[in-house]
């Protein structure tokens, strides 16, 4: 079995570079998206076995993410992470496939 594939979608490239290079370093194969739009096109085009997800981006909602990928690759765990939490967002995104 090959190294998991994960999408990691964040607009903070500071943030998003760093849980890249540490996926990496553990051994993962981690594909680097700034945004919604960006994720989306990645999510139609490759598969994925697990994708972290921003919720709140310049160019949209990280659930446009979840959704697009439950749609994609029913198969991916999607875990949407964010710093402007509260229990209405976790409903929202276990709602629409989030882990």
């Amino acid at each position: 079995m090959g190294k998991a594939r994960i999408l990691v979608v964040d607009d903070d490239e500071t943030f998003r570079g760093l849980l890249c290079r540490e996926l990496s370093r553990r051994g993962y194969q981690p594909t680097p998206s700034e945004g919604v739009r960006a994720a989306i096109l990645l999510v139609g085009r490759e598969e994925f076995d697990v994708a972290l997800v921003d919720l709140r981006m310049p160019d949209g909602d990280g659930l446009e993410v979840v959704r697009a990928t439950r749609a994609a690759s029913p198969r991916t765990e999607v875990i949407v992470l964010t710093g402007h939490g509260s229990i209405d967002t976790a409903v929202d995104a276990m709602r629409a496939g989030a882990t």
